[in-house]
């Protein structure tokens, strides 16, 4: 074997040991992960919460505010049983609170998209003023800058030319004679920079002027204001007419009834039996009792009548005042349209006048020039000398004195417009504070669409005696409790404090376990729920007697599992960032030192999540992909990994 044979084999064996080194180098810098495929499961909620067994007071039985009672089907001191109807709300009225809630969040979520446009058009226009306070800066400081150079070139040369005393009176003056040529044509060249800049001044207000305003969907909050009313007024017209209705129909059973009297009253007074004179006299007493009963409820429909009337004409009046505030608002905004038209005008007249005056100006420093140029001709051809003056020269020097200090004060003066156009308002929390309102009033939407779903029906949480009925048919439902059960079983309760996130997961009537001690008690029922002051939600829960001790310290346990997820992960494989989700896949690659894994980002929607796992929505991962569930240091898209060994 020939030597250059030998030194390709030395050359070969030691590329390959440094391959081996460097891959094996790698290795320990790349970062180790645990990869898992997505798998099909259920999400289940835990709510849990430590309280005390306490005594069982009456419970109080809620029903949505604000609602007609159609029905009232018990009394107080009756007995009832645990899912029992106690009333039944009006269903007319249950589905006219619906759309007003529902307005309600319509409206605000349109204030939050005005409150959107408006911040955008804001910072929209403060950029364009920042952009134009740096151009006008940079204009003024370039501008002064010439100026004052202009001025220190003057000095210089008014000073060389009283330098030469000795020089030709014919030299004085032509030197003379040139600078003024030149100044003249810097007062041209001036005027024709005034007229750019004065120009641009006006074409910015046109435009300003032209700018048509955001709309605030007044008007369409107004029409929703307005039908709104419309219903609650056709509600309340309904509400006269059935009892005018009731009214008129208690008059005529009366009529009737007086009628049978006197005739039972004329039969008495011809009448000579005295066993049948009884009879008569019995059915006239009869007769006077229904009589008394029909007029006093007719006197309690005729207050009801009087009272509805004064609601209807009172709604109408709203009504009235609100379509009579829609069209001062449709003429205000018609005269806001009016002067923005005439500010235009008036704009595009002063950009006219602008241009002609500044026309005339650069005419005038042209024709200057022109004539000082003539002047500088005429003398060249044989014009006498003039005596030296030294007055340029402190004139020169004033001129440089002024043109310093006006750069130092205009260049001060547009930087203070920089800063103050790039000055950032106080931010307006409206749009968070209508967020808030909005997710309030869908809580209530949804609690009402419940009660939509059950016809309208108010059931018993629990068994007992019924306490106190705060429900009157034909009247609305408030805030306060309808219902008060006294529990007659001789059960307790169990009272603990859950956050508003889990609180989301626990609703009357659901089963939880209770757990005392080394027992565990299951099938144990919720009876209500309660937003308190620090925003917790009080959880109420019923203790059958001989179950657990009064005062003994318990932990409750609720369990919800949603439906089955088709792609779902552990919530260590899940990433945020600027509140988007993403995940790490581990896939395949091709690198300068062979085959190799690396981590790609893929973006995911969560559909729902608890502490351990998270489901995706279909279409973000599929059922092969491998997943980075954990790794031993911070991940970056395209990293390379390597399997965690076993």
């Amino acid at each position: 074997m020939g030597k250059p044979a030998k030194i390709f084999i030395v050359l070969l064996g030691i590329m390959l040991l440094f391959t081996v080194i460097s891959r094996s180098a790698a290795s320990f810098t790349v970062a180790q992960v645990c990869v898992e495929q997505p798998q099909a499961r259920k999400i289940e909620h835990k709510v849990t919460g430590d309280g005390t067994i306490e005594k069982l007071l009456d419970q109080a039985v809620y029903a949505p505010a604000d609602i007609l009672v159609a029905k009232v089907n018990v009394r107080k001191g009756q007995n009832v049983k645990k899912g029992q109807t106690l009333a039944v709300l009006d269903m007319d009225s249950l589905k006219d609170k619906i759309r007003t809630l529902s307005d309600d969040i319509e409206i605000l979520q349109l204030q939050n998209d005005a409150l959107l446009s408006a911040e955008a058009k804001k910072n929209s226009d403060r950029n364009q003023a920042v952009a134009r306070a740096k151009e006008d800066y940079r204009d003024t400081v370039r501008n002064n800058a010439d100026a004052v150079r202009d001025a220190n070139k003057e000095v210089k040369d008014t000073k060389t030319r009283l330098c030469r005393e000795q020089a030709r009176a014919y030299e004085k003056k032509l030197e003379e004679l040139q600078t003024a040529v030149k100044e003249a044509k810097k007062t041209y060249d001036d005027a024709i920079e005034q007229q750019k800049t004065e120009e641009q001044q006006a074409r910015r207000a046109v435009e300003d002027a032209a700018k048509t305003p955001v709309s605030d969907y007044s008007d369409t909050i107004t029409q929703i204001e307005i039908d709104q009313k419309q219903r609650k007024l056709d509600a309340a017209q309904k509400k006269l007419d059935a009892l005018t209705k009731q009214k008129d129909e208690i008059q005529k059973s009366m009529d009737r009834l007086n009628a049978q009297k006197a005739q039972l009253e004329k039969a008495f007074a011809q009448e000579k039996d005295e066993a049948q004179k009884q009879n008569l006299k019995t059915g006239i007493a009869s007769l006077e009792s229904q009589i008394s009963a029909l007029t006093a409820q007719r006197d309690s429909y005729a207050g009801q009548w009087e009272n509805q009337c004064d609601t209807v004409l009172d709604l109408k009046d709203e009504l009235a005042t609100e379509k009579l505030r829609q069209q001062a608002k449709k003429n205000e905004a018609s005269s806001q349209e009016a002067d923005r038209r005439q500010t235009l005008a008036r704009a595009q007249e002063d950009y006219e006048n602008v241009v002609g005056k500044n026309e005339r100006l650069v005419s005038e420093a042209e024709q200057k020039w022109k004539e000082s140029k003539c002047t500088l001709q005429a003398f060249v051809q044989g014009e006498d000398e003039e005596p030296q003056d030294t007055s340029a020269a402190e004139n020169a020097k004033k001129a440089v004195k002024t043109a310093q200090k006006q750069q130092k004060q205009q260049n001060k003066e547009a930087k203070r417009a920089l800063a103050d156009a790039a000055e950032i308002e106080a931010k307006d929390n409206s749009a968070e504070i209508n967020a808030v309102t909005i997710t309030q009033k869908q809580q209530q939407l949804a609690t009402l669409q419940k009660v939509k779903a059950s016809r309208g029906k108010v059931k018993a949480q629990m068994s007992g005696v019924v306490s106190s009925v705060q429900l009157t048919v034909g009247e609305k439902t408030t805030d306060t409790a309808a219902f008060l059960l006294a529990d007659t079983s001789g059960g307790l309760r169990f009272t603990t404090q859950v956050s508003r996130e889990d609180a989301v997961y626990v609703d009357s009537g659901d089963t939880v376990a209770l757990k005392a001690g080394d027992r565990t008690w299951e099938d144990m029922t919720v009876l209500s729920t309660e937003t308190e002051e620090d925003h917790t939600v009080k959880v109420t829960v019923y203790v059958p007697k001989k179950t657990i001790s009064l005062g003994a310290n318990a932990s409750m346990e609720l369990c919800k599992t949603s439906e089955e997820y088709s792609v779902t992960l552990p919530i260590t494989a899940i990433h945020s960032e600027k509140d988007k989700y993403f995940v790490y896949t581990m896939e395949k690659a091709d690198t300068v030192l062979g085959g190799a894994y690396v981590a790609k980002k893929t973006n995911v929607t969560i559909a729902e999540k608890n502490g351990e796992y998270a489901a995706m929505k279909d279409g973000d991962l599929s059922s092969g992909d491998a997943v980075i569930v954990d790794s031993d240091a911070i991940l970056s898209a395209g990293e390379n990994v390597r399997l965690q060994e076993s």
